[in-house]
C-alpha cells in the first residue's frame, strides 16, 4: 500500500501528469487547479480527506470511482462532457459552486450532503441503489441553489432525505424510491414540473413559496402538505400559483390538508386516505376563476372539499366519502362514474351572480354513463346550474330536495360536454331521464312533480316513436291536456274542436252567420246539445258533410271532455 502523505497534494497546469498519480494513494488534501485537460480523467481508489478542484477545464469526462473521499470541494469550474462520482464510492461532503457540466453530472456515490450552487447542466442526477449496505443510516441532506439544470433525478434507496430548493431554474424534477423525504421549497424557484415517486412518506414545507408548473405524487406516502398558517400573511402567497397537483396512489399517512391559494388544477385516483384529505382555500373571499378538481378511479377514505369556487369531475369507480361544504360549484361533471361510497353536498351552490357571469360557457351539470347511487343533493338546488344534462345514466340512487325543472334541450347539448350529436338519440336518452326523475319524485312522495315529470317523459317518448299513429295520439294528448296536467288546456280543446265542428255544420249548411251577432249563441246552443249535436230547424236540410261535422265534434270533443276529466284527477294517479 502506497504510504499515505499528510502534505497537500497538488496538480496544477504546471504539472498535470501528476493527476495520474492519485490512483491507489492515500492523501490528506488534494488541490486540484488551474488545469485544462485534454484527456479522459478517471480517478481510481483514492483515498483522501479532502479533494478540491477549482478554476480548471476538462474536455472529456471527469470520473471518481471506488475513491474514500470526506470532503469534495469544486470550484468554478467546466466539465465539457460529463462528471461522474462512481458507484463504488464514499463521499461523504460534496460541495460545488459554479460548476458548467455540458451533458450531465451523475453522481453514484454513498454521502450525507450534498451542497450545489450555480451548476448548469442539462442532466443532475443522483442515485444510490446499496440501501443500507453502507452502514450509515445518517439523514441525508441536498441543497440546491442557483442552479439552472433541465433535468434532476434523485434516488438513494432505503433512506431519510432532505432536499432543499433556493432559487433555482430546475424544468425537470424527479424524485423517486426513498424511506422518508423533507421537501423544502424556498422562494424564487423557478419549476416547471416536480414529480415524485415511490416514497415512504413525504413531508412538504413552503409548498407554495415558488411557482410550479405540474407537481405529480405517484405511489406516495403523504404527512404535510401546508405548513404556513403560522406566517399569517395571506398576501404572501397570492402571487404563487402551482398550475396542476395530481395524486396517484397515495396514501395520507395522518391527517392532511391541502390548502390551496390560488385556483389550480387537481387530480385524484386511486388514492388512500385512512385519515381524512381535507382541500380549502386559504382565503374568506373565494377567486372568481374556478379550482378544477378531478376525483378519478379508485379512492378510498374521506375527502372533504370545502371553501371553494370549483369545477368538479367525478369519473371511474369511487370508494370513498366525499364532502363538498360551503362551495360554490360552478361546473360538474360525472364520466362513466360508479359510485360505491358517499357523496354530500352541504351548504354548497352554484357560485355567486359575478362569479358566474366570469364564467358562463361552463356552469352547468353533466353525467354519462354513470350510475350515481348515495348522492346527497338534498341542501343543493341544481335548477342554479345553466345547463342539466344527463346521459346513459342510473339516477334513482340519488337524493334530492330541489328536482330539475328541465334538462337541457337539443341545441344547448350541442355546446356541451359530453354531448349526444344525433337528435333521436337525444330524444331517447331524455325520455330515459325523465322517466327516472318521475320514479324519483314517486318514490320521495312528491305527487306535483311525479306528474310533470311523466308529462316531460311522453313529450319525448312521442318524439322517438316512427309509428305515425302513435305520434298523433301522444299529440293529442298533449294539446288536449299536457299529457294529464291541466285540465283547463282539457276545456279549452273541447270548446275549439266544439267550435271546428260548428263552422263545419254551418258551412255544409251553407249559412255563414259570423258577423251575426246571433252566431255565438248559436254555438253554445250547438255544443249544449252535445252528443247530439245538431241545431233545431235545420235537420231536414242536413247532407253528408253536415254529418261528416257533427262526427268530428262528437269524437273530438268526447275526447276533450275526458281528458278533462282525466286532468282533474292528476293527484289520484298511480
Amino acid at each position: 500500500m502506497p504510504e499515505e502523505t499528510h502534505e497537500p497534494f497538488i496538480v496544477s497546469s504546471e504539472s498535470p501528469r501528476k493527476l495520474f498519480e492519485l490512483d491507489s494513494s492515500h492523501r490528506k488534501t488534494v488541490i486540484i487547479k488551474d488545469l485544462d485537460f485534454g484527456q479522459k480523467a478517471r480517478i481510481y481508489n483514492l483515498t483522501c480527506d479532502v479533494l478540491i478542484i477549482e478554476n480548471c477545464t476538462f474536455n472529456l469526462y471527469f470520473r471518481l470511482d471506488h475513491c474514500n473521499i470526506l470532503s469534495l470541494d469544486i470550484r468554478n469550474t467546466k466539465f465539457e462532457n460529463v462528471l461522474s462520482f462512481g458507484r463504488g464510492s464514499q463521499i461523504e461532503q460534496i460541495y460545488l459552486n459554479t460548476v458548467y457540466v455540458s451533458i450531465s453530472l451523475n453522481s453514484y456515490c454513498r454521502f450525507t450532503r450534498f451542497n450545489c450552487y450555480g451548476l448548469h447542466t442539462k442532466e443532475l442526477k443522483i442515485f444510490n441503489r446499496e440501501g443500507e449496505s453502507g452502514k450509515n443510516l445518517e439523514e441525508i441532506y441536498i441543497y440546491l441553489q442557483d442552479n439552472n439544470i433541465k433535468s434532476t433525478n434523485i434516488s438513494v434507496f432505503q433512506r431519510d432525505i432532505e432536499v432543499e430548493l433556493r432559487n433555482n431554474v430546475l424544468k425537470t424534477f424527479f424524485i423517486k424510491e426513498i424511506k422518508h423525504l423533507s421537501f423544502i421549497i424556498s422562494n424564487n424557484n423557478v419549476l416547471d414540473k416536480v414529480t415524485l415517486d415511490d416514497i415512504n412518506n413525504v413531508q412538504f414545507n413552503g409548498l407554495y413559496e415558488s411557482p410550479i408548473g405540474k407537481l405529480k405524487l405517484n405511489g406516495c406516502g403523504i404527512s404535510q402538505f401546508t405548513n404556513y398558517l403560522e406566517r399569517g400573511d395571506e398576501d404572501h402567497f397570492e402571487d404563487n400559483r402551482i398550475g396542476e397537483i395530481h395524486l396517484n396512489r397515495c396514501t395520507a399517512l395522518k391527517k392532511i390538508n391541502l390548502q390551496i391559494p390560488r385556483p389550480l388544477k387537481l387530480y385524484v385516483e386511486e388514492c388512500k386516505f385512512d385519515q381524512p384529505f381535507l382541500i380549502s382555500s386559504i382565503y374568506k373571499d373565494i377567486h372568481i376563476t374556478p379550482t378544477y378538481v378531478s376525483i378519478g378511479d379508485k379512492n378510498s377514505g374521506d375527502i372533504l372539499i370545502e371553501h371553494f369556487n370549483i369545477n368538479l369531475s367525478f369519473w371511474g369507480t369511487n370508494f370513498s366519502n366525499i364532502t363538498i361544504k360551503r362551495s360554490g360549484i360552478n361546473a360538474l361533471e360525472f364520466e362513466t362514474f360508479v359510485n360505491h361510497g358517499k357523496i354530500n353536498f352541504i351548504d354548497s351552490k352554484t357560485a355567486l351572480p359575478n362569479f358566474v357571469k366570469a364564467n358562463s360557457n361552463t356552469n352547468y351539470l353533466t353525467a354519462k354513463d354513470s350510475i350515481l347511487d348515495n348522492i346527497n343533493f338534498h341542501f343543493f338546488d341544481l335548477n342554479t346550474f345553466r345547463h342539466i344534462q344527463f346521459i346513459n345514466t342510473n339516477i334513482l340512487g340519488m337524493k334530492l330536495f330541489h328536482y330539475p325543472i328541465k334538462l337541457a334541450n337539443y341545441s344547448e347539448n350541442l355546446n356541451l360536454l359530453p354531448c349526444l350529436g344525433d337528435e333521436l338519440d337525444f330524444n331517447i336518452n331524455a325520455k330515459f331521464a325523465y322517466n327516472q326523475f318521475r320514479l324519483l319524485a314517486e318514490r320521495n312522495g312528491d305527487t306535483d312533480k311525479s306528474v310533470e315529470y311523466r308529462a316531460l317523459e311522453l313529450n319525448y317518448l312521442r318524439r322517438t316513436k316512427s309509428n305515425e299513429a302513435d305520434r298523433i295520439l301522444l299529440l293529442l294528448n298533449e294539446i288536449s291536456n299536457w299529457h294529464g296536467r291541466y285540465w283547463l288546456l282539457g276545456v279549452f280543446f273541447t270548446l275549439i274542436t266544439g267550435m271546428m265542428s260548428f263552422v263545419g255544420y254551418q258551412a255544409s249548411l251553407h249559412i255563414f252567420a259570423f258577423c251575426d251577432l246571433n252566431w255565438p249563441a248559436d254555438y253554445i246552443r250547438y255544443i249544449a246539445t252535445y252528443p247530439k249535436l245538431q241545431l233545431d230547424g235545420y235537420a231536414e236540410n242536413a247532407n253528408f258533410l253536415t254529418d261528416i261535422a257533427r262526427l268530428f265534434g262528437i269524437i273530438f270533443m268526447g275526447y276533450g271532455i275526458f281528458q278533462t276529466i282525466s286532468a282533474f284527477r292528476k293527484y289520484s294517479k298511480k
